[in-house]
């Protein structure tokens, strides 16, 4: 599956269906970048490759 592909699917079926109440509850969103990770998509908007040394 493309990343694209993966990360739509994931949006739509876990992240926007918590984000009312994870934002209600100011909760942090561990399910959903856990399922985010779970299908290789990274939550952090940098590159590896961009990463600086210690923070990958």
């Amino acid at each position: 599956m493309s990343y694209e592909k993966a990360l739509t699917r994931v949006v739509a079926e876990v992240v926007a269906p918590l984000a009312a109440e994870t934002d209600r509850a100011a909760a942090y969103p561990r399910r959903q970048l856990d399922a985010l990770a779970a299908e290789g998509c990274s939550p952090s908007p940098c590159r590896p490759s961009w990463a600086v040394a210690g923070w990958a």
